[in-house]
């Protein structure tokens, strides 16, 4: 079963991409996209190969006391 929803940013071979579309059955692959100076790249993966971007899902203690 797929754990990412289309318009999640994830990491893929260390770039941020946007899943723009998703297939959830075998094998559970994403189409992705990215910016680039030179246009938008497209990307196949499988979702296996994702990374979820830790600084939106891991907490941060960067307010300090005053």
């Amino acid at each position: 079963m797929v754990t990412y929803t289309v318009g999640a940013e994830v990491l893929f071979d260390g770039r941020r991409y946007v899943i723009t579309s998703l297939q959830n059955r075998e094998p559970y692959t994403v189409r992705l996209l990215a910016t680039t100076p030179d246009g938008p790249e497209v990307r196949m993966a499988r979702v296996g190969d994702l990374e979820k971007i830790k600084s939106y899902t891991e907490p941060r203690h960067d307010t300090g006391s005053a």
